[in-house]
C-alpha cells in the first residue's frame, strides 16, 4: 500500500512488435493502423511515425547496424523505440516484417530499446499453400534471383529445403519455429 502523498509509479505503456512475417496480410494492417493513426491516439493507442516508412526506416537502420555498435549517433530505430518509450497512452503498436528476419543479437537490441515497459511480440502465419506463390511472386517483383514457379516450388519444398537458394529463400522468411525461438 502506497504511502499517504506518495503517487503510485507510472505504468509503462505495453508495446505491440507486429514483426510479420512476410507475406501473411502485413500490408492490411499496416495500412489499417496509419489510416486510423489519430482514431487510434485518441483511444490510447501509439502508432509511432508519421507514416509507414517511418516505421520501414527504423526497421532497416537496426538491421544495419554492426554488432556492439557503441557510441554510434541515434538512428531511425532509435527514435521510434524513444517516441514509445514516452508515450503515455496503454500502447504503442509497431508492425514491420522486416523484422522477422533479425538475428539474435538484434532482437535483444529492439527489445531492450523499448523496455521497461511491457513487450507483446505478434507472428503472423499465413497456409503454406497460399503463401508459396504469393513470396515467389514477391521474389520475382523484386528484381532479385528469377526462378520459374516450378523451381521456386521445388527448392522449397526439396527434402533439403536449405541447399537450394530458392528454399534458402523462403524458408529463411517462413521458419516460423525459428523466428519465435529468437524472439
Amino acid at each position: 500500500m502506497p504511502c499517504r502523498g506518495s503517487r503510485p509509479a507510472p505504468v509503462m505503456s505495453e508495446v505491440v512488435l507486429h514483426i510479420g512475417a512476410f507475406k501473411t496480410g502485413t500490408t492490411y494492417i499496416q495500412e489499417s493502423l496509419f489510416v486510423n493513426q489519430s482514431r487510434l491516439r485518441d483511444l490510447g493507442v501509439l502508432v509511432p511515425g508519421n507514416r509507414w516508412t517511418d516505421q520501414a526506416a527504423a526497421a532497416r537502420a537496426l538491421i544495419a547496424r554492426g554488432d556492439g555498435d557503441l557510441g554510434r549517433e541515434p538512428d531511425a530505430w532509435d527514435h521510434l523505440a524513444d517516441e514509445c518509450r514516452r508515450w503515455t497512452g496503454s500502447s504503442a503498436v509497431i508492425s514491420m516484417e522486416f523484422l522477422a528476419g533479425l538475428g539474435a543479437s538484434k532482437v535483444e537490441a529492439a527489445v531492450t530499446s523499448l523496455q521497461p515497459g511491457p513487450i507483446t511480440v505478434v507472428l503472423g502465419a499465413r497456409d503454406l499453400l497460399g503463401l508459396l506463390p504469393a513470396q515467389w511472386q514477391t521474389s520475382i517483383r523484386g528484381g532479385g534471383r528469377v526462378w520459374t514457379f516450378g523451381e521456386y516450388a521445388a527448392g522449397v519444398t526439396s527434402t533439403r529445403p536449405r541447399r537450394s537458394e530458392a528454399g534458402r529463400h523462403f524458408w529463411r522468411r517462413h521458419d516460423w519455429p525459428a523466428i519465435a525461438r529468437r524472439w
